[in-house]
């Protein structure tokens, strides 16, 4: 006998909130790896040009915990989407095969011509809404690199994961470049507090490894406490490549939640 809606989506959601809980696991253990190295950062003074650079003087491994948890929020993301395409198959008074599952595929094309299979039993109303959500690459790319990260995390030890340089303290003068901008958008407002305020790195080539340079600035521009910040970030070549996983991992959840939600009156 087919389950009634509400019990549909609170199965499915049990995936979703222990990917979250995995998300939470991994911010912590990415915050305790950070701690390990507070000096990672050195300098050399170029007089001629006057200028100085910064760089990476010492970099340690990423702990394999940090990308075992990746793993097994990715799982678990993923996971969700298939348990919607059995409960849909269910909600429809049919019977699910081990086929049964969210298709996602790399293109158009091969979604087209292979998804049927995986979406054998639903209604047409259930059809039609996973078609608008255009699983594939080139449709709905967030959900594809999902399926192609899962897919690497079923067939391989570990998911590569590098340490990324997320932004850095503003120099003098973008400090002076906001502020002028902000006297110029709302000038009878108080000017803001930059004390503290970072600015986006440049995206570089990853790993980064020891003695990268990070950043070169005029002598006239360093600070006393110049700071820049870190981020574990995803290191698989043509999926996802510099963005924290924390985050993106976080938006994946989201997303399949909201697709989960918006398939809530199909159970019925």
């Amino acid at each position: 006998m087919p389950l009634p809606a509400q019990e549909r989506l609170t199965l499915i959601r049990v995936k979703i909130e222990r990917a979250k809980k995995h998300i939470d696991d991994l911010d912590v253990a990415c915050n305790a790896f950070f701690t390990t190295q507070p000096n990672i950062i050195r300098f050399e003074i170029d007089p001629k040009a006057k200028q100085r650079t910064y760089y990476v003087g010492s970099i340690r491994d990423i702990p394999s915990e940090i990308a075992a948890i990746t793993g097994d929020a990715l799982n678990n993301i993923r996971s969700a989407l298939d348990h919607l395409a059995y409960q849909l198959v269910d909600a429809a008074g049919a019977t699910s095969t081990v086929q049964t599952s969210f298709p996602i595929y790399d293109s158009p094309e091969k979604y087209k011509t292979d998804f049927v299979r995986k979406i054998k039993g639903m209604r047409q109303d259930a059809i039609d809404a996973i078609d608008a959500i255009r699983p594939y690459k080139g449709g709905n790319d967030a959900l594809w690199r999902l399926h192609s990260l899962n897919n690497i995390d079923k067939h391989r030890l570990l998911i590569t994961v590098s340490m990324m340089n997320s932004s850095h303290s503003m120099t003098p003068s973008q400090k002076a470049e906001v502020t002028k901008r902000f006297r110029g958008s709302m000038p009878s407002d108080p000017l803001p507090n930059l004390v503290g305020i970072h600015i986006a790195s440049p995206m570089r080539n990853i790993p980064l490894k020891t003695g990268d340079a990070l950043l070169t600035i005029p002598e006239s521009e360093v600070e006393q406490y110049m700071q820049f910040r870190f981020h574990v970030a995803f290191a698989e070549h043509q999926i996802i490549e510099g963005y924290s996983v924390v985050e993106t991992l976080k938006q994946m959840a989201d997303l399949v939640d909201n697709i989960v939600s918006s398939f809530a009156p199909l159970h019925k």
